[in-house]
């Protein structure tokens, strides 16, 4: 009987004792265990198997509610609305649900861009025929692609980098995440959920030294005249280490240059905190105040220290001006987001507390710090010569050697009785 109850769930044939009713629903109890299960299939044909109770009669209570809701229209309870889901129509759900609801602007422009490509490829897709395969194919499929934000025919083409699909790779995760929490698919199916993802590359290690950075702030004060705001968006990243985005949309109210303070709101980790104002900075901030482009105002009377005549809002970028006044002192490769960097590593060089550095670059955790400041191989030389000077100077001479003493085991004569000794006497010279 038992052989045909496993060859009956194996092969799809009918219980000879009335367990199955039929092929699509049915009842089943397994050897050696006290409750009974009971197995259905969904409208596309996936097979789910659940465990009732130790009363058969409740369990099949429990598989009559899957058939009612199967003919009322309805899938199981773990693929409701997936037969109706495409998935270019649940990203734009995806986006405006939830990513604009709980994320930043920024999030919620940079999901929207990363939902571009996925779109292009999984058009007309279900979401649960998405599976962890075509994943893999999306990745070599993108891997393939040209970055479209190059538009200078001068300028060469070049492959989209593994980091941007990296990221794609996580907003197609968080989609995935946000379907198993509406039930419109489930976490036990063929989900993307546990993609591996691509590695990342190496971390940039690109700082300036010391002496450099006098350099950068003259270039950027003398590339082009007419950019004055770039010697002061300069002196704001290397005197402070903030982001690009808190000295973009920086207003003169959040500035006490008597208190030398800034106060930053709104930032990355959502949480304000007050930038310390070095003097250098304080007399380039108020010579900017001073300039009739360095003080403009929009509709909602909000001051900006930069602001952009064109889009009536804050300075969007100046990564063009940045790279141009760097060439001109040979630096090639050295982004805007590098000077949190080097303000991290000169910090840590100059011997500040770890902490002192994490509430100045705005870090939750000690290990984002990490990241930030970065030893050069030149300085722990220094260190570990210091170290050695220090070894050196608990030195303490090994006594002198004592004379060696060669010993050699002689064995004695024979006795009277001519039987050899098992005795052996002990000679030491010197």
């Amino acid at each position: 009987m038992k052989t045909e109850q496993k060859r009956g769930r194996k092969l799809g044939e009918t219980f000879k004792n009335g367990y199955r009713e039929d092929k699509k629903f049915f009842v089943f109890k397994r050897p050696r265990r006290k409750n009974w299960y009971y197995c259905y299939y969904d409208t596309f044909g996936r097979k789910h198997i659940k465990a009732g109770y130790e009363n058969k009669g409740l369990t099949e209570i429990e598989l009559n509610k899957r058939r009612e809701e199967k003919f009322a229209g309805k899938n199981s309870i773990e693929m409701v609305k997936a037969d109706k889901m495409k998935f270019e129509i649940f990203a734009e759900t995806f986006l405006e649900n939830w990513v604009k609801l709980y994320k930043k602007e920024n999030t919620y422009l940079s999901y929207k861009a990363y939902m571009i490509p996925l779109k292009e490829y999984f058009a007309g897709k279900y979401l649960f025929e998405i599976s962890k395969e075509s994943v893999d194919n999306y990745v070599a499929w993108r891997l393939k692609q040209y970055n479209k934000n190059i538009k200078k025919a001068t300028t060469p083409k070049k492959l989209i980098s593994k980091s941007s699909v990296i990221k794609e790779q996580a907003a197609l995760r968080s989609l995935f995440d946000y379907a198993v929490e509406q039930k419109i698919i489930s976490r036990s199916q063929n989900t993307p959920k546990e993609v591996r993802f691509l590695p990342k590359p190496e971390a940039r290690t690109t700082r300036l030294a010391i002496r450099e950075i006098p350099l950068v702030i003259n270039s950027c004060s003398t590339y082009n005249p007419k950019l004055g705001h770039l010697r002061v968006i300069a002196l704001l990243a290397l005197h402070t280490g903030m982001r690009f985005g808190e000295i973009a949309k920086l207003p003169w109210d959040k500035i006490n240059l008597k208190d030398s303070i800034i106060t930053l709101t709104g930032t990355k980790n959502n949480e304000s905190r007050e930038v310390p104002v070095t003097e250098e900075l304080t007399h380039a901030l108020e010579s900017w105040r001073d300039k009739p482009e360095g003080k403009r105002y929009m509709q909602s009377n909000e001051v900006y220290v930069f602001y952009n005549k064109k889009s009536k809002k804050h300075m969007g970028n100046c990564r063009t001006s940045w790279k141009k006044a760097l060439l001109a002192i040979g630096l090639k490769d050295y982004h805007f987001h590098d000077n949190r960097r080097t303000v991290g590593t000169q910090m840590h060089i100059q011997g500040e507390n770890v902490f002192t550095i994490q509430a100045q670059l705005g870090h939750k955790d000690l290990r984002s710090t990490a990241i930030y400041v970065k030893i050069s191989t030149q300085d722990r030389k220094k260190a570990m010569d210091k170290l050695s000077q220090r070894i050196s100077a608990e030195y303490i001479p090994l006594p002198v050697e004592a004379p060696k003493i060669n010993t050699k085991l002689i064995p004695l004569a024979k006795n009277e009785n001519n039987e050899d000794s098992k005795k052996f006497s002990f000679n030491a010279s010197i």
